[in-house]
């Protein structure tokens, strides 16, 4: 059964072009109440379906109005604005009124104080073209930073770099194929 396991994990990663990028996290604040750690990404390529995993930690309640400021910035340096509520946008942690901040505070029920966690989410989404006109044309990367506040006080802050691949359309037998990968 192992052997069977192994091999369809090898087959997925050799046809499907699966990619693991675990990004070198850097802080950016002597206070590292929050945290965020463990870092994996797989298949970070536009038109595939991407999935982040990753480690929260939080050591100390937080209660005095806490926000999270997250900062995506292109490979250029120029800093992606908050469109919508997406890229560089600072979130309420407690009783925050966008859908964002409340999925951000779904786990405490969006109410202060916020309590000290440890959890590892996976989370899975598509990497749409259209991201390209935000990010930058793939292959590219960005730098994501999460600074959280509570009051005027920085109690984490941690950036690093996530690659994004191009996907790549190949013509096989006269049907189109999806490949991952960088250009050749």
């Amino acid at each position: 059964m192992y052997a069977e396991l192994f091999y369809i994990c090898l087959a997925r990663l050799l046809l499907v072009g699966a990619w693991t990028q675990r990004p070198v996290i850097k802080e950016c604040s002597e206070l590292q109440t929050f945290r965020v750690s463990n870092i994996i990404i797989t298949d970070a390529s536009i038109s595939q379906l991407t999935t982040a995993r990753f480690t929260l930690t939080l050591t100390k309640p937080l209660g005095n109005k806490p926000k999270l400021k997250l900062t995506l910035r292109k490979k250029s340096g120029i800093k992606v604005p908050c469109l919508l509520g997406y890229g560089s946008c600072t979130y309420k942690l407690c009783e925050g009124t966008t859908k964002q901040e409340q999925a951000l505070a779904r786990m405490w029920g969006n109410r202060c104080p916020v309590p000290a966690f440890e959890e590892t989410p996976v989370i899975q989404f598509p990497m749409l073209p259209a991201m390209q006109m935000i990010i930058g044309i793939a292959p590219t990367k960005f730098t994501m930073r999460f600074e959280v506040t509570n009051g005027n006080i920085t109690v984490g802050c941690q950036s690093f770099k996530v690659e994004i691949r191009r996907g790549k359309q190949k013509l096989v037998g006269g049907m189109q194929e999806k490949a991952v990968g960088l250009e050749e």
